[in-house]
């Protein structure tokens, strides 16, 4: 039985914040697929007119791909690709040996008048300035950042609604599941995001939270990188093992 590993990555981020991940993948012998989502990879103005439903088809088609390769997959997702990778295993759990889920954005932090502002913004077709300060703890990494610096508003209303959809789907995620948050979030709410773990259907025995307080929203960049690789390959390494038990 072989199992795969599908990485995907957040809103306005580049592979940089989740492809330190690969190493750990190569060095077990696990195919990955690491899909740069609808809108990535090129300029801001890419993600004008994108919506979720981009970033879901085009995550869906790379499981796909990964699967013609691994009987199972883990579905790793950082930020917005959590959420994508939540929407996944929500909706076609048939071949997932787990989900693994960094800082999803369910909800995005901030005060009424962020979301007001972000909301006229919208109406009035406009981007909307991402400072990478506020996704990191160590200051030198988010000066190196090559996210994007700004995003349609559009397009982060886009994964707003998606995030609030997903969180209804919750009770349908069954699969066993990580969840790897920060206290410290700046980009989403960390109220929120242990509050999804606990609403998820997945039986508590098969589910498990960790809380790293030393990193911002890009914890897969930051300082305790190292801290979330290898709690995110304890878990594959457990669900490996039981899918392999169970194929025997």
């Amino acid at each position: 039985m072989r199992l795969g590993c599908l990485v995907l990555h957040g809103l306005t981020s580049s592979l940089a914040t989740v492809d330190g991940l690969v190493p750990y993948l190569r060095a077990r012998d696990l195919p990955y697929r690491l899909p740069v989502l609808r809108g990535h990879g090129a300029t801001p103005d890419a993600l004008r007119g994108v919506t979720w439903r981009g970033w879901h088809d085009d995550a869906a088609r790379a499981l796909d791909d990964l699967l013609g390769e691994c009987e199972r997959a883990v579905l790793i997702g950082l930020s917005m690709g959590g959420v994508v990778a939540l929407h996944l295993a929500a909706e076609r759990p048939e071949r997932l040996a787990g989900v693994a889920v960094v800082a999803p954005a369910l909800k995005l932090a901030g005060t009424a008048r962020d979301q007001l502002r972000v909301g006229l913004a919208a109406a009035a077709n406009r981007f909307i300035d991402v400072d990478p300060r506020n996704a990191y703890a160590d200051a030198d990494l988010a000066a190196a950042s090559t996210n994007y610096p700004r995003a349609p508003a559009r397009t982060i209303l886009s994964l707003a609604s998606y995030g609030r959809m997903v969180e209804r789907l919750l009770p349908r995620v069954r699969v066993p599941l990580l969840v790897v948050y920060t206290p410290r979030d700046r980009v989403v709410d960390p109220a929120a995001i242990r509050s999804a773990f606990d609403r998820a259907g997945t039986p508590p025995d098969d589910k498990q939270l960790v809380a790293v307080d030393g990193s911002g929203h890009e914890m897969m960049q930051d300082r305790e990188r190292e801290a979330v690789f290898d709690a995110i390959m304890v878990f594959v390494a457990q669900v490996r093992s039981r899918a392999v038990a169970a194929a025997e």
